[in-house]
């Protein structure tokens, strides 16, 4: 293999690596909440208003790491394009090029779910004070 298919090998697997992480943390985040919404309802430790509220910061933070993995997974997308480019101006047969990720992807949607879940969880806390 020559190093430029090497290095585009290695793009793709981290790219592909960023995308599981950033689904992971989205699905461990909305299953948490559920989990958490169900031990709000049930006899806690915690008052209500002080477990919504670790709720809403969970969702906070999962919004904020979601949206990095997000920006790195568009870095390297970024880079598997020059890549593609750069073969395609050699005119290597059979290079194909992927769509870039539009202005407002599934990825966005989601980060802005989970900040506004946030954000609606910590409101809800400081109402129930």
């Amino acid at each position: 293999m020559d190093p430029v298919t090497t290095q585009y090998t290695s793009y793709n697997q981290r790219r592909l690596h960023y995308s599981f992480l950033f689904w992971a943390c989205a699905a461990l985040q909305f299953s948490g909440v559920v989990l958490s919404l169900f031990f709000v309802n049930s006899q806690t430790l915690l008052r209500p208003a002080i477990m919504l509220g670790l709720i809403g910061l969970s969702c906070g933070l999962m919004a904020f790491i979601a949206f990095r993995l997000h920006r790195l997974e568009v870095h390297y997308e970024t880079l598997l394009r020059q890549i593609e480019d750069h073969w395609r101006a050699e005119n290597i047969a059979g290079i194909q090029r992927a769509k870039l990720t539009q202005t407002l992807s599934s990825r966005k949607l989601v980060v802005l779910a989970l900040a506004c879940l946030g954000l609606g969880f910590c409101v809800l806390s400081l109402s129930q004070f």
